[in-house]
């Protein structure tokens, strides 16, 4: 059972003031270590991580696991998306990308990658990889050739440790590895175009694992809205972000 709320949440930090609501609040699987998070209706797709427990899964609203596939011991399952027909999950460390058939979780084809895979997201044409540094790779889906870098900053400074992706509405969403921000950036400049604070969100789950971080960004375009979790969350969220001048953000402050 779901309980629906109307909640506007203002936050303030420097420079900018942005507001969401959260339109939603539901049960989510404590034990699932949330790495990718995708809402294709009527289920989500999520990936879990952690050496000899990762698994891909397609799961019910009500959390049930479907056609849960577990992945060799020695791959940590990373970041995950869905593009015609396949989805496309990455490895922490092993620098392997695996293509699955999205019916059935089949294995299709492997291809390698430098360095490390943290999140993954897809633009319609292009898959968007996150490294755990503050650039973000473009790939060609097809063969996995690396087509372009972009470097993300906020304020001039480097945003570093991006981690979970989504894309909707032209925008790639990111939030960073151990913080409960979400960032809006631009895919071509690399450019933040607004930031969020959920912390409130994870402050009101009470105690969790020390490990139990937000990452989890699901695109729901039915709704105009995110359902956002973390690893180990026994809780998801439907957000609607909102955006202000930065000026006039800034002014709003008390």
């Amino acid at each position: 059972m779901r309980v629906l709320l109307l909640l506007f949440c203002f936050f303030s930090l420097p420079g900018f003031a942005q507001r969401y609501e959260l339109l939603d609040t539901a049960a989510f699987d404590s034990r699932v270590f949330t790495q990718g998070f995708l809402w294709r209706a009527p289920h989500f797709l999520i990936s879990s991580g952690g050496y000899g427990r990762s698994f891909i899964a397609k799961m019910t609203e009500d959390n049930e696991l479907l056609m849960p596939t577990t992945l060799p011991r020695s791959i940590f399952a990373e970041g995950m998306t869905e593009l015609n027909g396949r989805v496309y999950l990455l490895s922490w460390r092993e620098q392997q990308a695996f293509v699955l058939d999205a019916e059935t979780f089949k294995p299709v084809q492997r291809f390698r990658y430098d360095g490390e895979g943290w999140g993954l997201t897809d633009d319609g044409t292009q898959l968007i990889m996150s490294d755990g540094t503050h650039r973000l790779r473009f790939y060609d889906p097809q063969n996995f050739s690396l087509l372009k870098t972009v470097e993300v900053r906020h304020n001039g400074r480097p945003l570093k440790h991006i981690n979970e992706l989504e894309y909707a509405q032209g925008s790639v969403w990111a939030n960073i590895w151990q913080s409960d921000l979400i960032y809006r950036i631009a895919p071509e400049s690399g450019e933040v175009l607004d930031v969020w604070d959920l912390s409130d969100l994870r402050t009101a789950l009470g105690p969790l694992h020390r490990e139990a971080v937000l990452n989890g960004i699901a695109w729901v375009e039915q709704q105009n809205a995110f359902w956002v979790t973390g690893k180990l969350w026994p809780k998801r969220f439907l957000v609607r972000f909102h955006s202000q001048p930065l000026d006039a953000a800034a002014a709003s402050v008390p």
